[in-house]
């Protein structure tokens, strides 16, 4: 992994395209009804995989916390579930690799090298990215924590996690994606600073809860897009949490213009969304509104 230092303020990472890149690329966004509680062999997993296969997609993106069905411990948090970079990206690796794609792995529970100590229980809520040949190719830990104080209950992240530094982009085959995860969606800075460091998409592991789903999520999914003029992959879990409060769903993606081109519904079921990613689009919306 190639890492690029810029502005004091914008620390950022960057994986380098080892070919030349498409015009197109198509992408697999991934929805659960239920978290994944063995992901080295289910057959969920694998379903998802093939589905992405078969629409020939050559980066599969799955959502916030996925792997993650058990709540916190009171006083030690996440930290009993937590693991080292390497062992919480094994699993994705090894998928990426079986299958020749490029993963975002959601997020998982990263323990840090040095957790703070009069807080030792925090821990980094982390997204990582997997190329096909099975090495970790970028890394990003969640910047903003979400605090809510909602009908179905209290939402304070801060209690159990450690928030990241900086912003990250990957690239493959010349598209380069900007990565950020659930409440980093309402804080427009951090994609601003992708769009102008290079990128033609962002990938959104989310978990947002029904009420706040229902009211904000597509508006602030295409909101990233129009005003960015890239596409976004935005997964969102469905089901509920560990806490049996009801999450969102309706994952989608969607276009530089706004539109969207494919979203699921609530769901009960597992769901895979296709669609094809193409340079034109992007070059048609900054040539027709120019923002930059």
């Amino acid at each position: 992994m190639d890492q690029k230092r810029t502005k004091k303020e914008d620390t950022t990472i960057d994986s380098r395209p080892t070919r030349e890149g498409r015009t197109s690329i198509a992408v697999a966004c991934c929805q659960l009804a239920e978290p994944i509680r063995d992901p080295k062999g289910t057959k969920r997993i694998e379903a998802m995989f093939r589905r992405a296969v078969d629409a020939k997609a050559r980066l599969v993106v799955f959502p916030e916390l996925f792997c993650v069905a058990e709540r916190p411990h009171p006083k030690q948090g996440y930290a009993p579930f937590a693991q080292s970079l390497r062992q919480a990206a094994r699993v994705a690796c090894d998928w990426a690799r079986r299958f020749g794609l490029w993963i975002v792995w959601g997020s998982v529970l990263e323990r840090p090298r040095r957790p703070p100590r009069d807080k030792p229980h925090l821990v980094y809520n982390t997204s990582v990215v997997a190329d096909p040949f099975g090495r970790i190719a970028a890394v990003y830990r969640k910047r903003r924590l979400f605090r809510a104080a909602l009908p179905q209950g209290r939402y304070d992240e801060g209690r159990f996690f450690l928030a990241g530094r900086r912003a990250v982009r990957f690239t493959l085959d010349g598209w380069c994606f900007g990565m950020s995860v659930c409440f980093d969606l309402r804080f427009p800075s951090l994609y601003q600073t992708d769009r102008k460091n290079g990128a033609h998409a962002f990938v959104v592991p989310s978990a947002f809860t029904r009420q706040t789903g229902a009211a904000h999520w597509e508006v602030l999914v295409r909101a990233r897009a129009i005003e960015n003029q890239c596409y976004v992959i935005a997964p969102n879990m469905a089901g509920d949490d560990p806490y049996g409060r009801p999450r969102y769903g309706h994952s989608v993606i969607v276009d530089p213009w706004g539109r969207v081109l494919a979203q699921a519904s609530e769901g009960k079921k597992d769901t895979v969304l296709t669609a094809t990613l193409n340079i034109e689009k992007i070059n048609e919306a900054r040539q027709s509104v120019m923002m930059a």
